[in-house]
């Protein structure tokens, strides 16, 4: 791949999973307006612009056309039982130096950490830490919205050849043996598409806020639809096999943090997945710590979103699977019933309150599209070819990259 460091390049897209990126000569009078073409399983094409990188559009919609490209490293492919791990974050809130190093001390260290970062401003001091790190690609994306960010994110991971992903939150701390308690995981069982591990909550005072947990006590497998309500997790430990990922066309966006459905993106990814006949596993070795405390003035707002987004998932489950969503709905019923949530989010609000969410939530699920191949709510916030087009976006895109 011709480089040229700290120039930004803008490209011509046709994009193909794995394909080798070849480029044209410079076309542009301004710089290098490099063109480009990557194919997307061969039935769809993006066409880039040349624009300068001081005139790229704030408009999402407009970035699905437009790449600001720089590639900043020029790392070896990486072997296809490596893991990367992708960590999404907004305005590097404190404690994120905590993650990002217990991230790259984890034992085997993963090949690439990957940092979608969303905030409005990247030239912070720890924004040009993370850009000077060898192991290290920060990807600076405009706006909001969780799946979105993943999606760019573990694209990145794909342009790399990478065959799994793990995720965590900027919140959080891995243990030491994160990525080879998922690693065994997928090794024993070639169907396995997603592991989720156990997010315990760091000490905090439970009278005064909580922090959203979840505890895998024993070692499982899951097959079928018919075992969904066994299963919750959290996508800050979570990792997936990334050809199951593709397949599915990504993480639902109208779902998660910043998406209109506000929570329930890696709930919705593992339906889909039992759908697709993908088994899923549970791993108590597994953990990550949670220091992501909410007092009890914000707890309401945390609970409305995790009923919505539980709504909406639960909604296309019944409408994707049909009689074999029947025995998961009876369950989580028996599950309400008893009043042991799943993912343990401390003081509850009335069971008035949660179900006015839920229901909502279930209505605007009903009401949704659902993409027919990849059992996406439609209409996409972003497109496909907008998450696949950032694959090779495998550098910083922010104004401090373009000046360093």
């Amino acid at each position: 791949m011709d480089q040229c460091i700290g120039s930004f390049f803008t490209v011509e897209f046709v994009l193909k999973p794995y394909s080798s990126r070849e480029f044209r000569k410079p076309t542009s009078m301004w710089g290098f307006s490099l063109e480009k073409k990557l194919t997307y399983s061969g039935d769809r094409s993006i066409r880039m612009c040349n624009v300068r990188p001081d005139e790229a559009p704030a408009d999402r919609t407009e970035l699905t056309r437009t790449i600001l490209f720089m590639d900043k490293y020029r790392n070896p492919p990486l072997r296809q039982n490596d893991f990367a791990v992708v960590l999404c974050t907004l305005e590097f809130p404190k404690g994120i130096r905590e993650t990002i190093d217990s991230i790259l001390a984890s034992t085997p260290a993963p090949k690439l950490l990957i940092i979608v970062d969303q905030s409005e401003r990247s030239s912070t001091q720890i924004a040009l830490e993370v850009d000077s790190h060898p192991d290290v690609l920060r990807i600076h994306l405009p706006g909001t919205g969780l799946s979105w960010a993943r999606n760019v994110g573990t694209a990145a991971a794909m342009s790399k050849g990478v065959q799994f992903v793990a995720y965590t939150d900027d919140d959080c701390t891995v243990s030491a043996n994160w990525l080879s308690g998922f690693a065994s995981s997928f090794a024993s069982h070639p169907d396995i598409a997603m592991v989720f591990g156990s997010t315990l909550a760091a000490p905090h005072d439970p009278k005064s806020g909580t922090i959203p947990a979840y505890e895998v006590r024993t070692e499982r497998l899951y097959r079928g639809m018919k075992s969904k309500h066994l299963i919750e997790g959290m996508g800050a430990c979570m990792a997936l096999r990334i050809d199951a990922w593709h397949r599915l066309g990504g993480f639902d966006d109208q779902l998660g943090a910043g998406s209109p459905l506000r929570s329930g993106e890696e709930n919705d990814m593992s339906i889909r997945l039992l759908h697709s006949h993908c088994a899923i596993a549970e791993n108590p070795q597994v953990k990550v710590t949670h220091h992501g405390y909410r007092d009890r003035n914000v707890a309401p707002h945390l609970h409305a979103s995790y009923m919505l987004g539980s709504g909406a998932a639960t909604a296309k489950m019944i409408r994707i699977g049909k009689l074999a969503s029947l025995r998961p709905i009876l369950g989580m019923s028996k599950r309400w019933v008893i009043g042991k949530p799943g993912i343990s989010i401390g003081h509850l609000p009335s069971r008035k309150t949660r179900l006015w969410w839920f229901l909502k939530g279930l209505i605007a699920g009903l009401k949704l599209s659902i993409d027919p191949r990849t059992k996406r709510f439609m209409p996409f916030v972003h497109t496909e070819e907008f998450a696949f087009a950032f694959a090779f976006a495998f550098a910083s895109a922010s104004r401090t990259a373009i000046n360093s």
